[in-house]
């Protein structure tokens, strides 16, 4: 539903609808848990310990309002899937799902931006 309020175009098993249901419904667990999802996905094994030591132990509040379905920046030619902000950590998501990166530099265009907008 996240991906049609985002006038996102939804065929069924699309590649938006995934992000939308998944992400959307992580927004409701307690952050503790969504910290070891995130955590433990990732590979290779040094990402994943380097993301339980910088991903903050506690987040106050509601978590869940931090995460930014296809945000656009100003002046970005790219809108990231996903972005959680958590304190001093920022992260950035591009889902893909039977389909190949937009352009041979969508992960650099996306790296530039988190560099550009989330400096620290």
């Amino acid at each position: 539903m996240i991906a049609e309020i985002r006038h996102k175009i939804v065929d069924i098993g699309s590649e938006d609808q995934l992000t939308g249901n998944v992400f959307g419904a992580l927004r409701y667990l307690p952050y503790p848990v969504v910290r070891q999802i995130i955590a433990n996905s990732v590979i290779p094994a040094a990402v994943s310990k380097f993301l339980e030591q910088t991903l903050p132990a506690e987040i106050s509040g509601e978590w869940g309002r931090s995460i930014y379905f296809w945000r656009h920046y100003l002046g970005s030619q790219t809108e990231p899937d996903i972005v959680i902000e958590l304190g001093q950590a920022v992260i950035l998501i591009e889902v893909k799902y039977n389909s190949d990166l937009s352009g041979n530099d969508q992960l650099v265009r996306e790296a530039e931006l988190l560099i550009s907008n989330y400096p620290n």
